[in-house]
């Protein structure tokens, strides 16, 4: 379940990456792009692994 949730959330960065650079705005698109892979990573090391 926390797969799916993990790349839920990585599956809608590079729609909204594409809408910016469209507009002109490079930059905006690679920091919405790279804040939303941190998001991913940081919400991966929560998970917690059962043994």
């Amino acid at each position: 379940m926390y797969t799916v949730i993990l790349f839920a959330g990585t599956s809608v960065a590079p729609g909204r990456s594409i809408a910016f650079m469209k507009t002109g705005s490079f930059p905006l698109a690679f920091i919405l792009l790279a804040l939303t892979l941190a998001i991913g990573l940081a919400s991966a090391f929560t998970i917690k692994k059962d043994d």
